[in-house]
């Protein structure tokens, strides 16, 4: 499945996975829509069709952004620490569309976890906390992925340090926003 979305074009991949993200996080997008439609007094679906729109073109320029300084710091660090005079060894393209090609699916799996939180929001931080560990899940896949693919040329260990790094740095940041979230309650 993964090699299908592979081959989609690489800009419809990025729209379908900001589709996708919006999806997983249509149930945080409508709570806020409706409190700042409230707040504001301004229509809540002229305020919901902006808020969609925007975050759908946010959700499929992030991951873009994110994958390129991704890309740029673990083939510096693989390059650093393995000591080799090789470029990284995954294109650009091939960690571009696997990527996105896992982020796809991840995303939708997430959306169908949170869908029971819209008709049930007491259920919103248990199944939150079931979405984090599946979006940490899709990135071990990725990391595996590439693994399994690329690594049979090179130090696999010096890979696999470059590629946890980025989602370690991430876990901690959102470990970190949590943590602050707990204290200020």
């Amino acid at each position: 499945m993964i090699t299908l979305i592979k081959r989609l074009n690489k800009y419809l991949l990025y729209a379908l996975v900001g589709v996708a993200g919006v999806f997983a996080m249509l149930c945080d997008l409508l709570s806020l829509t409706a409190a700042t439609a409230y707040s504001s007094g301004t229509s809540y679906t002229v305020l919901l069709t902006f808020v969609m729109i925007f975050s759908v073109v946010l959700f499929a320029l992030v991951p873009k952004f994110v994958i390129y300084i991704a890309y740029r710091i673990e083939g510096a660090i693989f390059l650093r620490k393995s000591g080799m005079l090789y470029p990284f060894p995954i294109p650009y393209e091939d960690f571009e569309l696997t990527s996105l090609a896992f982020l796809l699916p991840g995303f939708l799996l997430c959306g169908v976890v949170m869908l029971p939180s819209l008709f049930f929001p007491t259920f919103a931080r248990v199944l939150g906390a079931i979405r984090t560990v599946l979006i940490w899940g899709m990135l071990a896949l990725i990391v595996r992925r590439f693994l399994k693919g690329f690594a049979h040329d090179y130090d696999k260990n010096t890979l696999a340090y470059s590629l946890t790094l980025i989602p370690m740095i991430i876990i901690g940041v959102s470990l970190a926003l949590t943590l602050v979230e707990v204290l200020r309650r």
